[in-house]
């Protein structure tokens, strides 16, 4: 049976509409098309007022639900780029895949990412290049990969086709605020890095890493850059209240409002389990095993452009399988 990631994500986007978020209706006819995911969430710029929501799906490369979907093409319009290749990208794909959706922008082609288990994505980098027809990197921009520290990897890449200029997005972490900027001197950047060092030197105490996420245009890193702050572990076990001193921290250089804050907080924790979803039958066959739609934060992204400075929280939902303790 293939289910709808409508039949878990439907109760995310209520809890959405019940904080005052904006654009969650855009989402809608996505959730009604996309097979059910390993996880999905939102993206939201913080700090500027009421902001809609980008929204973003993953899927592990042997999804049947995915398969069967671009078999019976039945993704969205918005995948439409992509759909023809993306079995053989799947296929050659070694860990997770994502779709991301420009919601909050009005309607645009989605984003295609995907991401290696190893520690090498040059052999997936060009399969992928070439299954989706698009041009090879540059020489130059070849080389801005081996310029990752050691301690750095590239963990995803992603093509980005309503992004004009952009041939690759890139994404790297493992990284401390030293190695950030200067991998980032090494690349070429042209942004202002004392801006940036004073950005990361104020938020990396309250994180366990930091990585960043940029264009590559014409072979160089673009002037427009992420900075991303993240916790180790899987993110449901982080203790809520590393989340409040990261927030508050945002608040305190005025790139969140208090009010941001508290309903990011608020957005942690279960939502109850998912209706008419294949998995609610596990507790009917053993009511000490239930399922349920768990809500959490991802990370904390800073972007710089030029002397512009904003924070940008991601922050998703999932199904989780849950011991019932009973005494």
């Amino acid at each position: 049976m293939r289910t709808g990631l409508a039949t878990v994500g439907r109760p995310a986007l209520d809890r959405l509409r019940q904080q005052g978020v904006r654009d969650v209706d855009a989402i809608e006819p996505l959730i009604d098309r996309l097979p059910n995911a390993r996880a999905a969430g939102f993206e939201q710029v913080l700090g500027i007022g009421a902001c809609g929501v980008d929204f973003a799906v993953t899927y592990d490369p042997s999804d049947p639900g995915l398969l069967d979907a671009v078999a019976c093409d039945e993704l969205p319009a918005e995948c439409s780029w992509f759909a023809p290749a993306l079995p053989d990208v799947l296929d050659a794909a070694t860990g997770p895949t994502w779709f991301e959706f420009d919601t909050s922008g009005g309607p645009c082609l989605a984003s295609l990412f995907v991401s290696p288990l190893d520690a090498d994505i040059g052999p997936l980098l060009d399969r992928t290049t070439e299954l989706l027809g698009r041009p090879p990197l540059t020489r130059r921009g070849r080389a801005v990969f081996d310029l990752v520290p050691p301690q750095g990897r590239v963990y995803q890449v992603g093509w980005m086709p309503d992004r004009p200029g952009t041939e690759l997005r890139v994404c790297v972490d493992g990284l401390d605020g030293d190695g950030v900027l200067g991998f980032l001197a090494d690349a070429g950047w042209e942004g202002d890095a004392g801006a940036l060092a004073s950005t990361i030197d104020e938020l990396a105490p309250f994180v366990d890493g930091i990585g960043a996420g940029f264009d590559l245009c014409e072979g160089r890193v673009a002037e427009r850059l992420g900075i991303e702050y993240t916790f180790d572990g899987p993110k449901e076990v982080v203790p809520v209240e590393r989340w409040v001193k990261l927030l508050d921290r945002l608040v305190a250089l005025d790139l969140a409002t208090p009010a941001e804050a508290e309903r990011l907080v608020d957005w942690i924790g279960p939502l109850g389990g998912p209706d008419n979803h294949p998995l609610g039958s596990v507790g009917v066959l053993n009511p000490l095993v239930q399922p349920s739609v768990d809500c959490g934060l991802h990370h904390v992204k800073t972007l710089h452009l030029g002397d512009r400075r904003l924070a940008k929280v991601y922050f998703g939902f999932a199904v989780v399988i849950r011991t019932v303790v009973t005494r």
